[in-house]
């Protein structure tokens, strides 16, 4: 939760799926259910699945698996 001040976009590559999701693995968030953000990336979504993580500044991240190999995380 807490990032570099600057930080708009992450993407961390990883082919494995599990190691994917054991990186979100004791990070609060709450999954997207906002029908027009996932329409935005509905082609880049692995299962379809999106989610918020708000940060100790108070800013919001996207957060979703890209093409099954990067986690990306995208400043609000």
């Amino acid at each position: 939760m807490e990032t570099h001040v600057g930080l708009e976009t992450l993407m961390l590559y990883e082919e494995d799926q599990e190691q994917l999701n054991k990186m979100l693995t004791g990070i609060p968030f709450e999954q997207i259910t906002d029908v027009e953000i996932l329409k935005q990336h509905e082609n880049d979504l692995l299962g379809g699945k999106m989610f918020k993580i708000t940060r100790c500044d108070g800013k919001q991240c996207l957060v979703y698996i890209l093409h099954g190999l990067f986690l990306c995380m995208e400043v609000c």
